[in-house]
């Protein structure tokens, strides 16, 4: 998979970062989690929709994005509980810190926010940043086809957890190594992470191949209330979307606006 420079330098910091942790850190994180109460598949279920009902939203928290650069956020306590008001199903907590200015902090502070379920989203690389997302309160985490190495074995590691996965392609060949790999919770990306552009058609035409069973979410791109009834028509599960909702100044508003209320 061809990637951007701007990705590429990503994977890059991140390795760096992995690579100077200290001395007991994974234990630090096991610590943490024993005083974490959860339940087990609470995102997948909250973003499941059944035959009939309303598409679900994943309502993203992000401070900044490769392609629209910084973006004008409230705190993260303030936007996920307008996305509460809004309709959100689950949220989704940016926590790479290099390009999407994201972090760990925003992720213990969007729990401690909100009842919805919460995924750490993030260019998983390691098994420690599994712990990562568990020791910081995540129900979910995000894994990503072509990045993420050995992708069963994240998937079998975050179950251990307790963490649901939503694995992330960007067409039907990599969806179907997602559900290969044991995927329960399959996305495709309408991004490109070679130029960055975006096409709704992406997770439409790959939709289409997914077993029954498989939970789908499309990501990226939707900004219209026109671009939701595209994927609605499809019966699709559910839509991962931030940008638009970041750049709103009533994100909560747009959402509903979204959601054809």
């Amino acid at each position: 998979m061809k990637l951007h420079p701007k990705i590429l330098g990503l994977l890059e910091s991140k390795r760096q970062d992995l690579a100077q942790l200290p001395t007991g850190y994974a234990e630090g994180l096991i610590a943490r989690m024993d005083g974490i109460k959860r339940k087990r598949g609470v995102f997948r279920k909250a973003i499941a929709r059944n035959k009939g009902e309303p598409i679900r939203f994943i309502c993203e928290y992000k401070p900044a994005s490769p392609s629209k650069g910084d973006l004008p956020a409230a705190t993260v306590e303030d936007t996920v509980k307008a996305y509460e008001r809004g309709g959100a199903s689950a949220i989704s907590v940016l926590t790479e810190r290099h390009v999407f200015k994201g972090g760990l902090e925003f992720l213990e502070r969007a729990r401690k926010a909100t009842k919805l379920p919460v995924m750490r989203k993030d260019f998983i690389i390691d098994k420690i940043e599994l712990l990562e997302a568990r020791a910081f309160g995540a129900d979910a985490v995000l894994l990503i086809d072509g990045i993420t190495p050995r992708l069963g074995e994240f998937i079998a590691e975050a179950d251990a957890l307790g963490l649901d996965c939503l694995v992330e392609s960007f067409d039907a060949q990599g969806a179907a190594r997602c559900v290969d790999a044991g995927a329960s919770i399959v996305g495709v990306n309408n991004r490109d992470f070679g130029d960055l552009s975006t096409d709704l058609s992406r997770a439409a035409k790959a939709f289409k191949d997914i077993p029954e069973g498989i939970v789908f979410v499309a990501e990226s791109g939707v900004e219209t209330r026109a671009d939701v009834e595209r994927y609605e028509t499809l019966d699709v599960d559910a839509l991962l979307v931030g940008t638009a909702l970041m750049e709103s100044s009533q994100p909560e508003s747009k959402l509903k606006e979204l959601r054809g209320q």
